[in-house]
């Protein structure tokens, strides 16, 4: 699986085995996958019916409570088809995932050590077992495209968030 890591602005591309500390790998020619990504704020409005709508707004600034869409938007600038990629973002602190979320998403709470569903996340306690990660923000999202991407194909990829 290739993964696709991103690093704030930095972007760089390593196979799975090489983001698990493996053993080295010799370096190869590496397809490449461009990524833009934004933060969206949703904000609940009153309508002119006294109803609720949400409303998306730039993330400009953020306060506890808040809820954010992330968009991830992919294009493949490589010349040979990529399949089984994976896309890695570190994430800002604070941030629980929505655990609706498609099956394709899975998080981390120990910097990218292990890998669950959100809401489903465990980390290793002194003693080495595994415990429920209650209340512990999400510090890395991995996001799986499960299909493969062809020379110039584009993608989005969106998840949502609560800053804790």
């Amino acid at each position: 699986m290739k993964t696709i890591r991103q690093l704030g602005p930095l972007l760089l591309a390593a196979s799975t085995a090489q983001m698990l500390n493996a053993a080295p790998v010799a370096p190869v020619a590496q397809p490449r996958l461009a990524l833009e990504s934004r933060i969206i704020r949703e904000v609940e409005q009153s309508d002119v019916n006294g109803g609720v709508r949400r409303a998306l707004s730039t993330a400009t600034t953020m306060r506890s409570g808040d809820r954010l869409l992330f968009v991830i938007r992919y294009r493949n600038v490589g010349a040979t088809s990529l399949a089984g990629t994976a896309i890695v973002s570190a994430l800002p602190p604070r941030l629980a995932i929505d655990p609706s979320q498609h099956s394709r998403i899975e998080v981390s709470v120990d910097g990218g050590r292990r890998w669950d569903r959100p809401g489903a996340t465990f980390t290793s306690g002194p003693d080495g077992r595994l415990t429920p990660a209650i209340g512990q923000p999400v510090t890395h999202i991995r996001v799986k495209i499960d299909r493969p991407i062809a020379p110039g194909a584009t993608g989005q990829e969106m998840f949502r968030a609560t800053i804790l």
